[in-house]
């Protein structure tokens, strides 16, 4: 085999020299961080002197878990060729950023949550400490190519667009010297290869018999949801954030927690009746006492939870709204269609509604954006036809 081109480390200068040479060409130390030891790098090999001068101005601050005022939040790499971006660091500034968002209520947990698993992949796959803006089309390519042997077309494509938007993100950020050229090799799926994907798992709609067994064997939480899904289309986390505020007599008043667009719709009176025959549970948090459903454990049943706080990567994420209906369509054996779960439930009031022939109303009950130029200019849409689109779906459901 070849001998490694890698340099040999130097030896210390003098026997308690406080710093060690780390492989990437730098002097470091470790230090204990929130109970972990962690790596901080203080200068090149060939200036000990200037690398201890700094070590003596942060040890300080390190020794007591505080970054020292010259610091970003995650230490750069340095070399002998200048400062660089490495991908863990890259993906911890964007997971940073993103975690504002959550706690601000700009982005849901499951979003966090996928953002997480694309880092994940970028730290395992390249390496933690690889350069982030060094990483050659052909690499780009072999990637792409290992995650289309493992995954579907549709999740392949998630996957380059949050790989992207990360790169983007250090670009304008300032965190990478140059723009990420992916080359051909990594390009999005075709749309053609999408709707192929699709059309093989067949339609995530549920017929009017199915809906009907799926309320006749939910529990009554579950079939509240359920109600509030057909009736209105709610998914799982609007089920999950749903308040009792958000309900005004025999009105939802909702804006959708995805995009904070206006909701209202009109709602049945089987749906006001579960919603009634549900049992309070005594919330965990005090800020969740008034939404409409909570776990037996007095959580939302979408949630997600450090298991140990200021780690990101202890973050633990529950949809128990799915997961508690997948059970519910395994008993019942309504289970057969790929990817078939709760939001198929939203997909089917979203076709049923269409026979209604009132696109706009249909828009306002779901929570969609009107984009179009008739979109800009309406200002309102009159209750009566928001209450003929919930009878026409619920004539279809309960009617002869």
């Amino acid at each position: 085999m070849p001998k490694s081109t890698r340099p040999k480390p130097p030896r210390k200068p003098r026997r308690d020299f406080p710093l060690f040479p780390h492989r990437s060409g730098q002097w470091c130390k470790k230090v204990s961080w929130n109970g972990k030891q962690r790596a901080f790098y203080f200068g090149v090999w060939s200036d000990p002197v200037a690398a201890e001068r700094r070590w003596d101005a942060e040890k300080e601050y390190l020794l007591a878990g505080r970054l020292p005022p010259s610091r970003t939040t995650v230490p750069a790499v340095q070399t002998e060729a200048g400062e660089f971006c490495t991908v863990q660091r890259l993906c911890n500034e964007y997971l940073r950023f993103k975690e504002q968002l959550v706690a601000s209520g700009e982005l849901k947990n499951s979003t966090f949550v996928q953002y997480f698993q694309t880092c994940a992949l970028l730290t395992g796959f390249f390496g933690k400490e690889r350069r982030a803006d060094d990483i050659r089309t052909e690499e780009w390519a072999e990637l792409r190519s290992t995650l289309a042997r493992k995954v579907k077309a549709a999740t392949l494509n998630g996957y380059i667009n949050r790989i992207r938007g990360i790169f983007k993100f250090g670009t304008e950020q300032r965190l990478l010297k140059q723009r990420m050229e992916f080359g051909q090799g990594f390009k999005r799926p075709s749309a053609k290869k999408l709707r192929q994907e699709k059309q093989a798992g067949g339609r995530k709609l549920f017929t009017r018999d199915e809906v009907l067994r799926l309320l006749e064997a939910a529990d009554p939480q579950l079939k509240a949801m359920i109600l509030l899904a057909v009736n209105t289309g709610l998914g799982n986390n609007d089920v999950a954030l749903l308040r009792h505020g958000h309900i005004d007599g025999d009105w939802l008043d909702y804006p959708r927690p995805k995009t904070a667009t206006d909701r209202r719709a009109k709602l049945w009176p089987e749906t006001l009746q579960a919603i009634e025959a549900i049992d309070r549970r005594q919330p965990r948090d005090p800020k969740h006492a008034d939404l409409v459903f909570l776990t037996r454990t007095g959580r939302p049943w979408v949630h997600s939870r450090e298991k140990e706080p200021g780690k990101v990567e202890t973050t633990v994420y529950t949809n128990a709204v799915a997961l508690r209906f997948g059970k519910l369509l395994r008993d019942l054996n309504i289970n057969g269609r790929r990817g078939l779960g709760f939001y198929g439930l939203r997909h089917t009031y979203r076709t049923v509604a269409d026979g209604a022939l009132d696109q706009p109303a249909i828009a306002l009950t779901m929570g969609h954006v009107d984009s179009s130029m008739a979109g800009q200019y309406r200002e309102e849409i009159a209750d009566e036809r928001l209450e003929r689109v919930s009878a026409h779906v619920h004539d279809w459901l309960f009617g002869e």
